[in-house]
């Protein structure tokens, strides 16, 4: 079985004011958009991570929204993690692929034990990290 390296971004505070591909929504902040361009580059398949929708195709239309993790309660950052490990095997993510997360550390605190804890291989990466090559 041939794995695959998959992107998981962070959502941003900064967003479009109009509904639009959560790739587009996000476009607002320079930093999702080096991510993006990034990911697109080296990684087979990519993903947001949204506080309010959980794992988010880029292509999916959205609607603008205000909500941070720094709003959640211990428990529903847990529970925000499990959902998108869910939906990460929904999509067809398995163990023997490599996650590759970009986004501060409020997001990947939850959702790295998680995942290694199902099993996945995962790297993290803080948001303002950009060497030439993070892989």
């Amino acid at each position: 079985m041939n794995s695959k390296k998959v992107g998981l971004l962070s959502c941003t505070r900064r967003k479009k004011d109009y509904y639009c591909s959560a790739a587009g929504l996000y476009s607002e902040s320079d930093n999702f958009r080096w991510y993006h361009d990034y990911a697109k580059r080296n990684y087979d398949i990519n993903y947001i991570v949204s506080a309010r929708h959980g794992l988010v195709a880029l292509d999916q239309i959205l609607k603008p929204y205000d909500r941070n993790l720094a709003d959640f309660t211990d428990q529903e950052k847990r529970a925000w993690a499990i959902f998108i490990a869910a939906n990460l095997r929904l999509e067809g993510v398995t163990t023997d692929d490599l996650i590759f997360i970009h986004a501060d550390p409020l997001y990947t605190e939850y959702l790295s034990d998680i995942l290694m804890g199902y099993g996945y291989k995962i790297k993290c990466f803080g948001l303002e990290d950009r060497p030439e090559d993070l892989s």
